[in-house]
């Protein structure tokens, strides 16, 4: 499994943090996104991607830190 994270390379613009990371789809940076494996697919898309994956799962961190993971990750949270 491959992870990529931009915690170290990144420019904030406009009170938006934008990636190093391209999206091929637009060709401009991510955005959204802080740690995951589907990067640029983001975080509704990838979910649904990867949860049709058999075998496959995945852990999302979004801007906010907020944990995201699919169906069939179940991460206890500690307060």
């Amino acid at each position: 499994m491959v992870t990529s994270v931009n915690y170290e390379k990144y420019v904030t613009f406009n009170g938006v943090l934008y990636s190093h990371i391209i999206d091929p789809r637009t060709g401009y940076p991510s955005t959204g996104i802080l740690s995951a494996s589907i990067f640029v697919m983001g975080l509704d898309t990838g979910l649904d991607f990867i949860n049709q994956l058999k075998g496959v799962e995945c852990i999302i961190v979004d801007k906010d830190n907020t944990v995201h993971t699919s169906k069939n990750i179940n991460i206890e949270t500690i307060n």
